[in-house]
Order: C-alpha cells, then structure tokens, then sequence
C-alpha cells in the first residue's frame, strides 16, 4: 500500500512540475531553480483558499444578506463531560 502511495505522489510531482523538469533536462535552469519551481508549481497547486477555486456565483451568494429566520441554538452537537451526561440522564 504504501509502495502505491509513493508511486501515486511521484506521478503527480512528475506531471506537476513537467515544465520544469523539461527546462532543466535541456539545459535551461539548474537542478536549484527546478526545485524551487517544482516547489512552487505543487504549492499553488495543493493551496485552496476559496478565491483560486471558487465558483463567482457562489461569492454572490455569500455577499447578499439573508433575512432568515433566527435559528435556536442546538446543543446537543457540543461536547458534553460524562458527569453531565449523567445529571442530563437524572432529570428524565
């Protein structure tokens, strides 16, 4: 399992960083500088953060106040320690 792990993760860092690896095979960056772009090509490609991947029509949505009904507070998706549990458990 592990070996396919590997294998899947060097595959993807071949294919990323495919331009730079290229550039360095024909001789037009050094082994430094293609390693600092592969580097960089897999961070912007591993990075999420919302903007880059975001559907435009979903940060219309997000912008536009709502006028929901107020929402009761659900406690019961809160940690709970046992010794409540147990008094919780003693009312009913």
């Amino acid at each position: 399992m592990f070996k396919l792990i590997g294998f899947i993760v060097v595959l993807v860092v071949v294919i990323v960083g495919y331009p730079s690896l290229s550039s360095w095979y024909t001789g037009q960056s050094s082994p430094k500088e293609t390693v600092e772009d592969v580097r960089n090509r897999l961070g912007s490609a591993l990075i999420t953060d919302g903007k880059q991947n975001s559907d435009p029509n979903q940060q219309q949505k997000v912008s536009q106040p709502t006028t929901a009904p107020a929402v009761q507070k659900d406690n019961s998706r809160e940690p709970v320690s046992a010794n409540q549990m147990i008094k919780d458990m003693m009312k009913d």
